[in-house]
């Protein structure tokens, strides 16, 4: 197989952007429901769907 030339990253290369929108601190969770959602701030939330060869191996 070849080889491909690709080409070199230098200072005028951007390789990525960050995004933070401004958050406005308006409530939080309890510590006990913190530590089980991995977050006190309701906005930051945003839970997975649950994985069905989880639910098998995870019980609460």
């Amino acid at each position: 197989m070849g080889t491909m030339d690709y080409p070199k990253m230098g200072p005028e290369y951007e390789l990525a952007r960050a995004y933070v929108p401004i958050q406005m601190y308006t409530q939080q969770y309890s510590p006990e429901d913190g530590l089980k959602r991995g977050t006190i701030f309701p906005e930051l939330y945003r839970p997975y769907p649950p994985c069905p060869m989880m639910e098998e191996h995870c019980k609460d």
